[in-house]
């Protein structure tokens, strides 16, 4: 009794510590507006908002529009949930309508989610305590998972999917841990639930279940156990395939054809052949055959029926362009395809070493241990309380880490539960003790100086603390002199806060994961770095559009995107002629008379310099020849 008293009480600390630093850390901010969000809210947190606040609106039903939002990608229409994952947002948007205290929707969210990301902490617990058959360990790594400051990376964001959508795959994990040992009908389906839950309301969990998947294949690849040999076992990919299906964006992006549907299709042939015949030395064979008939099936599908997994192909160019160049960004940007770009920024950047030294600092011995003491089982092939399995996915999770430095929450939570797989197998309790108060001493120590250390400096990036101020008085402009109805043309970042704050059209969104979208960002960049004026006052009319934002430091920032690698364009400026020699120029006499463009408003900068600029288009018989 009493030691389940202090298992309790540890996962409730966990789940208290994790949810204080990630709600305090944010209000706490200095640069935390709790009274409006127009000012901090950019990109993907800001289109969150609005399509929260849409929900709102609506009684915390579908707005009448979802499927045909005119807003988002104008002129044409948007299919929210086609398009996107949405969960989230449904989630918040009840939670404010219950409460009903008159409080700012942005800060109820920083409350919901910052107590609903903790609960990841649940599958520490559930995944360690089934791979040691010991709560105490569960519990030990649910503690670990709390004090990983990499555990945090979305501290002060709002809104971001990943948040939500993380709870679910970690307690997939853990339910499919259980679902192995105990392989139960009920087990097996709730295990599949999850997954499905996670990887319908955050597009990369398709990328997370694809390494788990992987592991499992390679493992029974070596040693011959199927995850998939239960009776029961077909249930898992039968619920995650017909469950994708009631989900428009699973449908659209046709999970049931994805790689990790198609090894898990290709275990389950195996599994039936093996089952069928006894014959488990030709099972690696109809595995082999499965899967290559599952992946040209799946090609020929999606090329048929309009290709949603081609949605996702700027993803393999990335991956592969990251690791042919080991991380390296080339200083030419026309090396690499827009879409590969286009990720090679911000959260898909390569990992920095401190991610490791700092964010997963006992990450580095545990693995290391881990590798070593899973050795034996790699080599013998012979199962080992999935301690193989476990440690191949961990490696693969610091691989993905260091490609992706967003994918760094996946090893958070998996170095917690092999430590505690380690630590449960060292024969003298005492010394297992010992180095497990030795990791939680070290990591309490890192957690306390990154909360003491926070600054979320992303919300006044890249220009300073006036970001805030100046993005506040372009958006209180444009929905005071824009008419309603009338849209707006700026880049993805903005055009989110834009939209969300003043409920004005825009061409452009920052979830690229449709062709549509990162097509329409590229013309832009393109037009802006590439052509004249003319051009970019083409392209905005073809939007059915007459008013342009441009935001300098951003956009001077970000030129790779337009083809211009950064180097020539901060020592030489842009390109003589192009619509950016007008628009980023730091002379007012330059860019506020640029041909075609009448320059309405300009932000106020503390530094004497005007981030934004808003511009209206002349008619067309007045653009330059």
């Amino acid at each position: 009794m009493r030691t389940r008293l202090v298992v309790l009480l540890c996962v409730l600390l966990a789940l208290g510590a994790s949810a204080a630093i990630r709600i305090g850390g944010t209000l706490g901010d200095p640069h935390f507006d709790a009274e409006s969000p127009a000012g901090i809210l950019k990109t993907d947190p800001a289109f969150l908002h609005y399509v929260t606040q849409r929900i709102v609106d609506a009684g915390g039903l579908p707005p009448d529009d979802f499927r045909a939002d005119p807003r988002v990608e104008w002129p044409e229409v948007s299919d929210l949930p086609g398009m996107f994952t949405v969960g989230q947002e449904f989630a918040v948007a009840w939670f404010h309508l219950l409460l009903g205290d008159g409080a700012p929707l942005h800060v109820r969210a920083v409350w919901l989610m910052g107590a609903w990301a903790s609960l990841a902490a649940l599958g520490a617990f559930l995944l360690a305590r089934e791979l040691t058959g010991s709560a105490g360990w569960g519990a030990f790594a649910a503690v670990l998972w709390a004090l990983l400051p990499a555990n945090y990376r979305t501290l002060g964001f709002v809104l971001i999917r990943e948040d939500f959508a993380f709870p679910f795959f970690a307690l997939h994990l853990g339910l499919l841990a259980r679902a192995l040992r105990v392989r139960s009908a009920a087990s097996i389906a709730l295990a599949a639930v999850a997954l499905l839950a996670a990887a319908a309301t955050w597009h990369a969990m398709g990328f997370f279940a694809l390494m788990e998947a992987a592991c499992l294949a390679l493992w029974f690849l070596r040693s011959g156990e199927n995850p998939l040999d239960a009776p029961r076992a077909w249930l898992a990919p039968a619920l995650l395939a017909g469950g994708s299906l009631l989900v428009p964006v699973l449908l659209a992006k046709q999970f049931a054809l994805s790689l990790p549907m198609q090894l898990l299709g290709a275990l389950l042939a195996a599994a039936l052949w093996r089952r069928r015949t006894g014959d488990a030395r030709r099972a690696r064979w109809v595995f082999a055959g499965g899967l290559a008939l599952l992946s040209g099936g799946s090609w020929l599908a999606s090329r048929l029926s309009g290709g949603g997994l081609a949605d996702y192909s700027h993803v393999v160019e990335f991956l592969l362009a990251k690791l042919g160049r080991l991380g390296r960004m080339p200083e030419d940007p026309a090396e690499l395809s827009f879409g590969t770009l286009l990720l090679w920024q911000g959260p898909f950047a390569t990992a920095p070493p401190e991610v490791f030294t700092y964010g997963l600092t006992v990450g580095i011995p545990v693995l290391a241990w881990g590798l070593w003491a899973a050795a034996p089982g790699w080599l013998r092939g012979r199962r080992d309380d999935g301690l193989p399995v476990l440690v191949a996915l961990t490696a693969l999770s610091f691989l993905a880490t260091w490609m992706v430095v967003r994918v760094q929450i996946l090893p958070g939570l998996l170095v917690p539960v092999l430590a505690a797989v380690l630590l449960a197998r060292v024969a003298s309790r005492r010394t297992a003790l010992a180095l497990a108060a030795v990791a939680l001493v070290v990591q309490a120590g890192l957690v306390q100086r990154f909360v003491l250390a926070q600054d979320v400096d992303w919300y006044v990036q890249p220009a300073g603390p006036g970001r805030i101020a100046e993005r506040q008085q372009m958006i209180a402009w444009i929905d005071q002199n824009v008419p309603a109805g009338e849209a707006v043309v700026a880049d993805f970042l903005n055009s989110a806060a834009i939209v969300a704050f003043t409920g004005r059209p825009v061409v452009q969104q920052p979830k690229y994961e449709t062709a549509r979208s990162r097509d329409r960002i590229e013309a832009f960049f393109r037009a802006l770095f590439q052509g004249t004026p003319r051009d970019l006052h083409a392209l905005a009319l073809s939007w059915r559009s007459r008013w342009l934002v441009v935001d300098r430091p951003w956009l001077a920032n970000n030129c790779t995107l337009g083809g211009i690698p950064m180097r020539e364009f901060f020592q030489r400026g842009a390109r003589p002629g192009t619509a950016a020699s007008f628009l980023i120029h730091p002379d007012p006499n330059v860019y506020g008379r640029v041909p075609g463009f009448r320059l309405r408003y300009q932000t106020t900068s503390a530094g004497g310099f005007p981030s934004f600029a808003i511009y209206q288009l002349m008619p067309p018989q007045r653009a330059p020849r």
